[in-house]
């Protein structure tokens, strides 16, 4: 007989960001955090481990509350390039772009499990390839654009800013309104998309 799976967990750190994210959106952060049964003590140490499913359900209910469909990435913007620790310091010391995501690909389950980046170079352009599993459909948008953004923070942080993805696609349905997308990655966003 199979038991249940071990809990999936986070850095708090990652919650950085968050309480200004949420406020700008009319919301109670500390609420919102005690909702979800996060208890808000867990950012006086940001190496405290916190539940990634109770992170991606804060993600989406603060979505679904502050009216806001683009939260995931307001949230990561607010939080700003992600620190790794030792894996930020490998990327900065890789020959390549692609060596550096690599490291993060690689190193990955140390900072958040149950998230899955490959980079594909089948194609002409590196293809980033980001799958989460969350438990509904909204979480898993809300938590893949919070990963997005994340990723190309982390390119720009190593390029320089100027850096734009050529194209981003997701693979759910676009929302009315997204008013952030565009203006964070500034190229073309295609959602219902999907990679064989």
């Amino acid at each position: 007989m199979r038991g249940k799976p071990a809990p999936r967990s986070i850095r708090s750190a990652t919650l950085i960001g968050y309480f200004e994210a949420a406020r700008a959106a009319g919301l109670d952060p500390e609420r919102m955090l005690c909702r979800v049964g996060l208890d808000p003590s867990c950012m006086d140490d940001l190496e405290t481990q916190i539940s990634l499913d109770s992170f991606w359900r804060l993600l989406s209910e603060s979505a679904r509350l502050g009216n806001c469909p683009d939260f995931g990435m307001r949230a990561a913007i607010e939080r700003g390039v992600p620190n790794l620790g030792a894996v930020s310091l490998l990327m900065r010391e890789a020959e390549t772009v692609e060596e550096a995501i690599h490291f993060y690909t690689t190193h990955l389950a140390l900072h958040a499990d149950g998230t899955l980046i490959q980079l594909d170079q089948r194609f002409q352009s590196p293809l980033i390839v980001t799958e989460l599993q969350a438990r509904t459909r909204e979480e898993s948008f809300q938590a893949t654009q919070f990963c997005l953004v994340g990723i190309t923070m982390q390119i720009r942080w190593l390029i320089g800013e100027a850096f734009q993805p050529d194209l981003v696609s997701f693979s759910f349905a676009k929302p009315q309104r997204m008013p952030t997308v565009e203006r964070f990655f500034k190229c073309p966003v295609q959602f219902r998309q999907l990679i064989s």
